[in-house]
């Protein structure tokens, strides 16, 4: 992009604290992850990255237009009750 300051920089993927903002999970970026799966997008790999720990605790997910998928609800559903049925 033109406008960008620098040509390189970090990218994080970051879970927060909608209330408290406190930081909750998040990971670096480091580009192509040979361990998601060719039906799974990039947003949804990284929302189901740092959700993990906190499926099945009464949280809700809020995320940006980047992230928003059906699949993606279907998924965390899935996930959910999975988790229940245990």
């Amino acid at each position: 992009m033109a406008n960008k300051p620098d040509k390189f920089g970090i990218k994080f993927w970051i879970l927060v604290d909608n209330d408290t903002k406190y930081l909750c999970n998040a990971f670096p970026y480091l580009g192509k992850d040979e361990l998601r799966s060719a039906n799974e997008s990039l947003p949804e790999s990284a929302v189901m990255q740092l959700m993990t720990p906190y499926l099945n605790r009464g949280r809700n997910v809020t995320t940006g237009n980047f992230f928003t998928a059906a699949s993606l609800a279907r998924t965390l559903k899935e996930k959910i009750r999975a988790l229940l049925e245990r």
